[in-house]
């Protein structure tokens, strides 16, 4: 269990981390991460999230084509300040403009989060249990923690090393169903365990 404070620092430490890894350690962990999602045979999501990749995160373009990109429909997030508490939104990856922090979003053909089938989601760290501890904004969490008509799948993509030993997890907070790295892939809900059971953690 780690408090506020603790959880803070891990966030530093694994970012610096993760911002010291070569591109080419990026790329081959991406390749990886790719194949190894592959063999669970996964079905093609109709609509899938991704996102741009920065501060060193792992690029999910790989992961993308191992969902069956020809089959599936791709977005990318932009935050919505049109809320109470911001949330994304996803559009089309073809109309990009920089977006907060400077990350490039999509300008046209947005839709809601929960119209998603699958979602990759970018994380500093994740737990045993299926916890993810972002870059602090909360985004993802006001996102997908309301009780839609549907819940996209939750699809963590992150470093081996970014795994951790469970946190004490706030009300607000999102699991993943599962997450991939360069090591294999974890899965943490039933749902990911009927859709890549050859992957089970």
């Amino acid at each position: 269990m780690r408090n506020d404070a603790d959880l803070r620092r891990l966030r530093r430490t694994l970012r610096r981390q993760r911002r010291a890894l070569s591109p080419a350690f990026r790329a081959a962990a991406a390749a990886s991460a790719a194949v190894a999602l592959a063999r669970c045979a996964p079905p093609a999501p109709r609509h899938l999230g991704l996102y741009s990749p920065s501060d060193g995160e792992i690029d999910p373009t790989p992961l993308a084509a191992a969902l069956g990109a020809g089959a599936t429909r791709t977005y990318l997030p932009r935050i919505s300040p049109f809320t109470e508490r911001p949330q994304l939104r996803f559009g089309d990856p073809a109309a990009l403009a920089p977006g907060r922090y400077g990350i490039p979003a999509p300008t046209r053909g947005l839709r809601p989060a929960w119209t998603l089938s699958w979602v990759i989601v970018p994380l500093v760290a994740f737990s045993s249990a299926g916890d993810r501890l972002g870059r602090g904004g909360g985004f993802y969490d006001s996102s997908f923690a309301a009780h839609w008509p549907h819940q996209p799948f939750l699809l963590g993509l992150a470093y081996a090393f970014q795994g951790c030993a469970p946190w004490a997890s706030a009300r607000h907070d999102v699991r993943l169903d599962a997450v991939v790295t360069e090591a294999g892939v974890q899965c943490f809900s039933p749902r990911a365990r009927r859709l890549l059971g050859a992957g089970r953690g």
